[in-house]
């Protein structure tokens, strides 16, 4: 695999893990925010119905009373609203809301019986319900009742599913973005010039000594290929160098065999002349002698003068 191949994979790796951090941490950060933002929207119906319901002095007006329950649960995130009056034990609930109501007149009662608000995630007829229960009290400020509104948690699920599907292809075209520009980056920055620097060596290996590598990045690989170029062009020094006392140390042994020739010739010249010379010597002083004893014979003098000479 190639470097800038791991390179790439690695940032990949390491986007991809920070880029799904961050996804999860928005995803839960916005989980928090729309089921805060419900509680509030549920918490300000609660208060208002409460208001109104204050004011009211007489709840045997069924009719009224009920069309504000109706008037509450047309709202699409409402599912629907329960009144309850212990000391008259008056209940009232929505359309919407047909029966399996006692657990959340149980959390009415335990509401008024606290004198205080609650909260939870309920189900009801396996939906999940947002319940948000809390009493009211009548002109005298004595607590005469409770009321729990159920709100429905799918369009909080909705939308967390499409803060999800938002922020995966927010990630997904950020990782294909960075993916992209690494790999243009590292061939730019990292595979080009390593390809170049095993060109400039498979060169020098091949034997061709004025291979130059032109990097002018200002960079690592720049100074790669410099310290690259020196060494070709002293490699190539070098080779002139070899190649010069080659050539002298040829030239001398051409020298030396030709002093050893002329040597042996010398040898062969010396040995001849000692060979040649010494039967002739022999020759002349024989015929010198014969010359000496044979004075008065003219003939023959000069034939021996002939030997001699």
């Amino acid at each position: 695999m190639r470097l800038g191949t791991k390179l790439a994979l690695s940032l990949l790796a390491m986007i991809i893990f920070v880029l799904s951090g961050y996804g999860y941490f928005h995803i839960l950060s916005r989980r928090d925010i729309l089921v805060r933002m419900m509680k509030l929207e549920v918490e300000s119906i609660g208060i208002t119905l409460r208001v109104s319901l204050e004011k009211l002095t007489h709840f045997r007006e069924k009719e009224y009373l009920k069309d504000i329950i109706d008037a509450v649960d047309e709202y699409e995130k409402t599912l629907g609203v329960i009144v309850y009056l212990p000391e008259e034990n008056l209940l009232f609930r929505s359309r919407s809301l047909n029966d399996e109501i006692d657990t959340y007149v149980d959390l009415i009662k335990k509401s008024i019986h606290e004198n205080r608000p609650l909260e939870g995630f309920e189900v009801y007829k396996k939906d999940p319900v947002f319940s948000y229960t809390l009493p009211f009290k009548d002109t005298t400020g004595q607590i005469i009742g409770g009321i729990s509104i159920l709100q429905h948690t799918s369009f909080v699920e909705e939308d967390i599913r499409k803060a999800e599907w938002d922020i995966f292809i927010t990630i997904f075209i950020l990782t294909g973005a960075i993916v992209g520009m690494i790999l243009f980056m590292t061939r730019m920055w990292i595979a080009r010039p390593i390809s170049h620097l095993m060109d400039g060596i498979n060169n020098l290996s091949n034997g061709n000594l004025n291979t130059q590598i032109d990097l002018k990045r200002g960079d690592e690989f720049s100074a790669l290929a410099g310290t690259f170029n020196k060494l070709a062009i002293s490699l190539k020094t070098a080779q002139e160098k070899v190649i010069q006392e080659a050539a002298t140390r040829l030239q001398l042994e051409r020298e030396l065999r030709q002093s050893e020739k002329l040597a042996i010739v010398g040898q062969l010249a010396s040995g001849l002349a000692h060979d040649i010379g010494t039967p002739l010597n022999i020759i002349s002083g024989r015929a010198e002698l014969i010359k000496r004893r044979l004075e008065e014979k003219e003939e023959a003098q000069e034939d021996l003068n002939i030997v001699v000479q």
